[in-house]
């Protein structure tokens, strides 16, 4: 039986978007100087601007809660789980690249017309970008500056789609001692995470980013798990109180993107039991914002850049001017991802998935399981037989 779709997902993808929008947007005009720092968190809000800062743990706690939700019904087919996993990882992948040939192009013609583009067009770099090893390499100057999250989502995925298949082999008796010792795993997970944070956000190795990474995915995970297993729900409520609890105080972005991720987390549980919950968010803007969540994701560091250049040149310098031209961007971003939307991603995987379906890589059923209840012995069939 397949899912309903989740309305409260989709709009916390979408509103989540918009606070990574926010976030360079914040970013990219201090360092364009447009503002003293006192005049832009007076203007702007500081406590909005660092919720926005840590915005892509609210997306690791999303694709936790989606990725878990997808795995029973990925089992129920032969090959099914790598199967569907893969493609989900190409669905992704063929947008992704379709993006970054657009921004490649468009580099390469800035460069051609005025001698310099926006971005540093090294061939290796490009390379890495592509294949999405960039973070893996040590490489410097991104075309997608927030393409290192699709890299340590695909890795968290392949890691998570691994262990579901080991625990899906295991013996009836094994498999609940198995899944009580995975969930209690990831409590000293949670504490290590929060207590390197800070050192991360400072800027420590990939591997402690990929573990901080990974305590936020698995937050969304146990709050998918938690409707089912009682162990998944006592460690969703420890791992919750932690979150709030042991994370820096001191540092207002970290105590505030923390809270908000366990907030999403319990929001995204709710959703699930509570109808309510569900309905509120089941709202035309919520679901326009997670059409275009991705074609948002992959284009608005670079539209933010273009607008950027052209107030440097068009707009008068007075806070005013400024301001009000800075925040035209975001409906030009939205109008400019909903053009693709519209024209390239949606074609594209409609041809995606219909390539796919005409694949040998298309799972088969399993034969349908025996009723509880009925055996399929020879000795049973007789006893049952008038």
């Amino acid at each position: 039986m397949l899912l309903q779709k989740n309305t409260a997902v989709d709009a916390c993808r979408g509103m989540a978007s918009l606070l990574v929008v926010w976030s360079h947007f914040a970013s990219l005009i201090q360092a364009a100087n447009f503002f003293s720092s006192t005049e832009f968190y007076s203007l702007y809000g500081s406590w909005l601007v660092y919720l926005s800062r840590g915005s892509a743990v609210y997306f690791f706690v999303i694709s936790g809660y989606v990725i878990a939700s997808k795995l029973p019904e990925w089992q129920r087919y032969e090959r099914g789980l790598f199967v569907r996993g893969f493609q989900r990882m190409s669905r992704i992948l063929c947008i992704f690249w379709c993006g970054l040939l657009i921004i490649l192009l468009c580099n390469y013609a800035k460069q051609l017309v005025s001698g310099q583009s926006w971005s540093r067009l090294v061939p290796y770099n490009i390379a890495c970008e592509f294949l999405l090893i960039f973070n893996w390499m040590d490489c410097k100057g991104r075309l997608i500056p927030p393409d290192w999250y699709l890299e340590v989502d695909l890795v968290l995925l392949v890691s998570v789609l691994f262990i579901y298949a080991l625990y899906v082999k295991l013996d009836q008796a094994w498999k609940s001692r198995a899944r009580v010792c995975l969930w209690l795993c990831t409590i000293p997970l949670t504490m290590y995470s929060l207590n390197m944070e800070s050192q991360y956000i400072m800027g420590a190795h990939a591997t402690q980013g990929l573990i901080r990474s990974l305590s936020y995915f698995v937050l969304g995970i146990l709050a998918w798990q938690a409707r089912y297993h009682r162990s998944a729900l006592f460690c969703f409520i420890i791992n919750s109180v932690a979150f709030i609890i042991i994370n820096d105080h001191s540092n207002l972005m970290h105590y505030l993107c923390t809270n908000a991720a366990v907030l999403l987390a319990w929001l995204l549980f709710c959703s699930t039991q509570i109808k309510s919950v569900s309905d509120l968010f089941n709202q035309p803007i919520f679901t326009f914002m997670n059409k275009v969540s991705f074609a948002v994701f992959i284009f608005h560091y670079f539209l933010l850049i273009l607008w950027i250049s052209l107030a440097r040149h068009l707009v008068p310098q007075s806070m005013t001017a400024l301001t009000g031209f800075m925040l035209l961007s975001f409906p030009v971003i939205y109008g400019f991802a909903w053009v693709f939307h519209l024209h390239v991603e949606k074609p594209l995987l409609k041809f995606h998935d219909a390539l796919w379906a005409g694949t040998l890589w298309q799972p088969k059923p399993f034969e349908s399981p025996v009723p509880v209840g009925i055996s399929n012995t020879p000795s049973a069939a007789r006893a049952s037989a008038p």
